[in-house]
């Protein structure tokens, strides 16, 4: 799979109906008259445009194990984790809720991208939609690589969510839309990580790790985003983990 978006949130918000509409082809108005039933587990498809790009729907009822127990893996390596939230909920469940997303965020060292969808609209007047979205926005404005949309799938705010599912999708598809996501933190440790090969083209992966002083993990995570995008290739070298950097890597991030 080359890419992957996964939903998630409260039980009952919306997010296997915006899936249904905006990847399956689902009618709108026939979803708006008949509910659905809930989701359990993961429901999951693959959708191909150029490439594969991965649908993970996870079910609210079982938000425990996604977001604390060993459940939390099927974030990893997602392009967007695309949040939906009911926007008549209470605020601080609204903000709560998105910030346990951005702690597992964190957990896998901060380079997926958070969209955040205040969902059903509709369910507000005109005022309380002005003042929760003011209160949100407010909220998460210094949050690095997060969104918030105010969605709906009624007629008046179709069309805005329409556009928003097309953003989505197009920066999945866009080569290098991870890299332009990246926080300034991670950004500086794949800078400094590739400085190592300043005086040497290839060094050997305990090497990289002793003078990078990253745990295995993060440094694993760093080592495959370059090689996704071709800035360092890895060989066996008589059974020594090589790395090198190649002209895309020098071209990038060597000064």
């Amino acid at each position: 799979m080359s890419r992957k978006l996964v939903f998630v949130g409260p039980p009952g918000v919306g997010k296997t109906t915006l899936r249904k509409i905006f990847f399956e082809g689902e009618h709108s108005s026939h979803l708006l008259k008949y509910s659905l039933k809930p989701t359990y587990g993961q429901e999951s498809i693959i959708l191909n445009l150029n490439e594969d790009i991965g649908i993970f729907d996870l079910a609210g009822q079982e938000n425990k194990k996604w977001l604390e127990g060993k459940g939390k893996k099927v974030f990893h390596d997602a392009e967007n984790i695309i949040v939906v939230v009911e926007a008549k909920a209470l605020f601080e469940d609204i903000y709560n809720f998105t910030n346990k997303i951005i702690k597992i965020r964190e957990e896998s060292y901060g380079f997926t991208y958070i969209t955040l969808l205040v969902h059903k609209i509709d369910l507000l007047d005109k005022g309380e939609l002005v003042i929760k979205r003011k209160k949100i926005n407010e909220s998460f404005k210094n949050e690095s690589n997060l969104s918030v949309e105010f969605t709906s799938i009624t007629r008046d705010y179709f069309l805005h969510t329409y556009s928003v599912f097309i953003n989505i999708l197009s920066a999945a598809l866009s080569e290098f839309a991870t890299l332009k996501k990246f926080d300034s933190n991670l950004l500086r440790t794949i800078i400094k990580v590739l400085s190592y090969f300043e005086d040497k083209n290839i060094l050997s992966y305990n090497d990289l790790q002793e003078k990078s002083n990253l745990t295995n993990q993060k440094l694993n995570d760093i080592i495959d985003i370059l090689k996704k995008h071709a800035h360092i290739e890895a060989y066996d070298g008589d059974g020594v983990n090589l790395l090198m950097i190649t002209h895309e890597g020098k071209k990038n991030y060597k000064n």
